[in-house]
C-alpha cells in the first residue's frame, strides 16, 4: 500500500500439525500426506519483530486433537478469527489492551559465549510472562545445536522465569540458536506452557546467532 505505508498485517500461526498413528490401515491418499510445519510455524513468530506494524495470533493451543493427522485446515476458524478481531479491535480501533488480545513475543535474547546459557526478553507479558500450569518452569523452548543447518533441536537442562520478562535457560552442550513452537506437534499445555499474565499463549520463534 504505497499510500497507507503503515497499514497493519495480522498473521495467524499455523496449528499443531499431527503424523498418521502408528498402526493406520486406512487409504493413504493426497489428504493424509504429512507436511513438517513446525519450522516455519517457529519463522513465522519472528514477523513482529522484522515487520513494523505486524501482529500475530497464537495458535498453539487450538487444535489438539491427533485423529485427525495432517490437520493443516482445523476445524477452529472461528477461534483464530475471534482472536484476530480482539488485535484489530487494540490496533485499529484503539480500545482494550493488547495483553488480553496477543501472547508474549520474543524481543532479544542473548546466548553465553560458551552457549551452554541464554537470556530471553519478551514484551507484551502484561504484568508478568506466566506459564499456564502456574510454575516457573518453562516448557517448549529449544537449543539449536552448533550445526545449525541441521536444526537439532537441544532439550534444556533449565528454563525458568527469572523477571517480569526474562526466561534463563541453561544447557548441557553448546547451542546456537533458540526455537520456541518449533516440532510440527508441540501442543499448549501439553509440550509448551508460556504466556503472558492474562493466559494468552506465546507465538513461536525461530533465531540463530550469527
Amino acid at each position: 500500500n504505497l499510500i497507507q505505508k503503515d497499514f497493519p498485517v495480522f498473521i495467524v500461526e499455523l496449528p499443531s500439525i499431527y503424523p498418521k498413528p502408528e498402526g493406520y490401515t486406512g487409504t493413504d491418499d493426497l489428504r493424509w500426506r504429512y507436511i513438517e510445519l513446525g519450522m516455519i510455524r517457529a519463522f513465522m513468530g519472528n514477523i513482529p519483530k522484522q515487520l513494523n506494524n505486524s501482529y500475530i495470533s497464537a495458535g498453539g493451543d487450538v487444535w489438539g486433537n491427533k485423529i485427525y493427522y495432517n490437520g493443516l485446515h482445523p476445524y477452529v476458524k472461528y477461534e483464530q478469527a475471534d482472536r484476530l478481531a480482539d488485535i484489530a479491535e487494540v490496533v485499529i480501533l484503539r480500545q482494550g489492551t493488547m495483553e488480553k488480545a496477543m501472547g508474549p513475543i520474543l524481543e532479544k535474547y542473548q546466548i553465553s559465549d560458551d552457549g551452554r546459557s541464554a537470556v530471553l526478553s519478551f514484551e507484551n507479558v502484561g504484568d508478568c510472562l506466566a506459564t499456564c500450569d502456574r510454575t516457573k518452569e518453562v516448557r517448549g523452548i529449544v537449543g539449536l545445536a552448533a550445526k545449525v543447518q541441521d536444526y537439532q533441536a537441544v532439550t534444556p537442562e533449565t528454563a525458568k522465569i527469572t523477571g517480569t520478562d526474562q526466561i534463563v535457560i541453561t544447557f548441557k552442550e553448546p547451542v546456537k540458536g533458540l526455537a520456541y513452537n518449533f516440532t510440527d506437534s508441540d501442543y499448549y499445555g501439553e509440550t509448551m506452557n508460556l504466556c503472558n499474565s492474562c493466559g494468552k499463549p506465546a507465538a513461536g520463534f525461530l533465531r540463530l546467532q550469527n
